[in-house]
Parts: structure tokens; C-alpha cells; sequence
């Protein structure tokens, strides 16, 4: 037997979930002390702006230090082109060559740091704007220990700072929640749609009636003026400036049915239709739209499903094309402007194969509007459903993934 002052601790189980009495994963000994002593945890960085060479970031660094062990915390950056960095033998890190700490504010009643920082670029390339962060925290006890260094590329604009091949999934998540407030109230040119919005899921709604056509197609006009779209499609937009990409998924409740409205102002209309997707719009003249659709021809009786992408300039269609969907469900639409250069995309899952790709040259002014609209031409009430809506204003993020 050993006595008390024998007892070694080789690790610590944990219970597995849903049973108290099963043992799951032994975490080491070493593992544990270590979260005991105290260190760096998650960092949330954020470009504030960049002047003359020199990129302004606000630092927050949360900490893990339940015995109140850390008594000081800097952060050290370099170019992503500094050298291999290695580990010491026993597991910890040398610091970043040739920098100097930018010290953060600690507060240990929050377990955080926050600062700021000022990192020099040589160039507006997106290599020049990959750097090293690392991360050290001093103890009590005057002991300082350094973090594993990790890549990060720095946006060309103000936003979020994400690690180097951070998933596309998690930048766009800490994209949409911005995203989802920027989207102005329903623009409703018949006073007969709804607009509902869901903050906890995301999710945006929008309503259309059945009784007449609701429609941004410029053949479509009204039936007192012939020369005069109806223009009539419900939309909620928000203000952008320069380049940008809006990404969302429209969902697959699409149903137009056979009958057609009743009042069609005097249109003759080939087929049901309903639709719903991204708005690129300057004015009632010049606008963009990609929608996921559903059309069922007169004579038909089987839905077809589709893509549709219509560019509009000086009220004259002069683009529109229609993609196949293969099949009835969800589709991701993403809409990019770069200059005078505009970019539709759509695809079944936001990584993968796309459905349709079309670049063209649209020139409009720098400030414009994006967002949603939905178009119903048919006898059966629409409500089109929207979810991860995403404005990004920094496409390189977009580009390299």
C-alpha cells in the first residue's frame, strides 16, 4: 500500500454524457495543471482601419484562469514570412523574433483582455496581409510563457480578423447576425405583403398574395399604362458602398400551382411562377436579380424548377437567363459586385458544385442597394423563406475559399 504522501495523479475521467457512471476520456495530469496555472483563450479580433501602411486592430483575448494566476497579457505580431517556428523540447514556445508585446488591458473580475494594436503593411496585397499573432501571458509568480504563433489574414477592409483557412461557414456566421439588422422594412408598392423576421433563427419571411401578379419582370406592365412595368415584387433592402457579396439560402417551398391570377392587368402570362432571391438595385430601371424559381408552363402539370438571373438597364431587360436546379430543394444564391463587374452564383450546398455561374459588366454607382425580393404569379399565396442572409464587404476572404 501506499500512504498519503505517496498518491500521484496520472490524469483526471470524465463522465461520459447521459451516464454517471461511465468513465470517458482520461485527460492528462500535465493537461490539467496547466488549465489550472492559467492561460490565453479564444481571440476576437476586429480591423478597425487602416492609414498610410499601418492596420489599427482591437484585440480581445478571453482567458482561462480559475486560481487567478495570470497577472499580465500582451500580444506579439510578425509577417507570416518570419521562418518556421518550433516548439522548445518540452512542449512550450519561443517568442516571435524581433517584436514587441502590445500589452493588453487585463481585467480578472471578466476572465478577458482587450487592447489594441498596430501592424505594419508593406503593400495592399493579400500576402503582405498575412501575419503571425501570438499571444503571452506572465503569472504571479513573474513567469512568462508564450502561445503557439497563429496565421491570420488581415481583411482590405475594416471587419472581423479570421485565422488562416478559418472555414467559410464560420466566417459568414459571424456575418449574418450584422447582416440580418441591416435589412431595412418591407418596400410594399401594393400595400398587400407581409415581411416577418425571426432574430433568433435568422430566418426572414416574406408574403405574397395571390390575386394579381407580384413581379420585378419589365415585360409585365400595368393595365392602365402599357408603356408602364408593374414593378410590383415586395422587397427589403439595405444600403452598400463599393465592392460587397450577399449570400443567402432560399429555401424549397416554392408551389405555384396551374391557375393563373385572376387579375393578370391585362398581361398574357405564359405561365405560374414564383420566385425569390438577391436584388442588386440602383432604381425601377437598373437592377439585378437571382432567384430561385418554380414555374409551371400552361398545358403542364409538373413544376419546373430553376435558377433565373435578369439584369436590367434603362428598363430594358438585357440579360436573362434560366439555370437548372436538379433537383427541388434549397439553394444558396450569392451576388458580388467588384467595380463595374458583377458576379451570380448559385449552388446546393454554399462549397460545392455551383448550379450557375455568370459574370458580366453592369456598371452602377458606388452606392447602391442589396437584399431580398419575392415574385408570385399565381392563384396560391407565396411565403418565400430566407435563411443565412450574409453582406460581406471584403471579398477577398470570399475569393480565396
Amino acid at each position: 500500500m501506499h500512504s498519503a504522501g505517496d498518491v500521484s495523479v496520472a490524469g483526471v475521467s470524465v463522465a461520459k454524457p447521459g451516464s454517471a457512471e461511465s468513465i470517458g476520456v482520461l485527460i492528462p495530469a500535465d493537461e490539467v495543471r496547466r488549465a489550472l496555472a492559467g492561460h490565453v483563450g479564444a481571440l476576437d479580433l476586429t480591423l478597425e482601419s487602416i492609414n498610410e501602411g499601418t492596420a489599427n486592430v482591437q484585440v480581445n483575448a478571453g482567458l482561462v484562469d480559475p486560481k487567478g494566476m495570470v497577472k499580465a497579457v500582451a500580444v506579439h505580431v510578425a509577417p507570416a514570412d518570419t521562418g518556421t517556428i518550433v516548439p522548445y523540447s518540452d512542449g512550450t514556445w519561443p517568442p516571435l523574433r524581433n517584436t514587441k508585446g502590445a500589452e493588453l488591458q487585463h481585467d480578472p473580475n471578466t476572465m478577458s483582455a482587450s487592447g489594441r494594436m498596430q501592424i505594419a503593411i508593406s503593400d495592399s496585397d493579400a500576402a503582405a496581409r498575412r501575419v503571425l499573432i501570438q499571444t503571452a501571458h506572465q503569472y504571479q509568480s513573474g513567469q512568462l510563457v508564450y502561445s503557439r504563433p497563429r496565421a491570420y489574414d488581415l481583411p482590405g477592409k475594416p471587419g472581423r480578423i479570421y485565422p488562416t483557412g478559418a472555414p467559410l461557414e464560420l466566417i459568414l456566421s459571424g456575418a449574418r447576425r450584422a447582416s440580418f439588422a441591416l435589412l431595412g422594412p418591407l418596400v410594399d408598392p401594393e400595400s398587400d405583403c407581409n415581411l416577418e423576421k425571426d432574430a433568433k433563427s435568422q430566418t426572414i419571411k416574406i408574403g405574397v398574395p395571390c390575386d394579381k401578379p407580384h413581379t420585378l419582370a419589365p415585360e409585365l406592365v400595368t393595365e392602365r399604362d402599357k408603356k408602364n412595368p408593374l414593378h410590383n415584387a415586395p422587397m427589403t433592402l439595405t444600403p452598400v458602398e463599393g465592392d460587397f457579396a450577399a449570400i443567402v439560402r432560399v429555401t424549397a417551398d416554392l408551389s405555384p400551382g396551374l391557375t393563373l391570377p385572376e387579375d393578370r392587368q391585362g398581361n398574357n402570362i405564359s405561365s405560374t411562377f414564383q420566385g425569390a432571391g438577391l436584388l442588386l438595385y440602383q432604381d425601377k430601371n437598373n437592377f439585378v436579380r437571382l432567384e430561385r424559381t418554380a414555374a409551371v408552363p400552361v398545358g403542364s402539370i409538373q413544376p419546373v424548377h430553376k435558377v433565373l438571373l435578369e439584369v436590367v438597364k434603362g428598363g430594358k431587360p438585357v440579360e436573362s437567363q434560366k439555370f437548372a436546379v436538379p433537383s427541388g430543394g434549397p439553394v444558396y444564391l450569392i451576388l458580388l459586385r467588384q467595380s463595374a463587374r458583377v458576379t451570380c452564383r448559385a449552388s446546393v450546398d454554399l462549397t460545392g458544385p455551383a448550379i450557375a455561374v455568370k459574370s458580366f459588366e453592369f456598371k452602377l454607382p458606388s452606392k447602391v442597394n442589396v437584399g431580398l425580393s419575392v415574385s408570385n404569379i399565381s392563384a396560391s399565396p407565396f411565403t418565400a423563406t430566407f435563411e443565412k442572409f450574409a453582406l460581406l464587404n471584403d471579398l477577398t476572404i470570399l475569393e480565396s475559399r
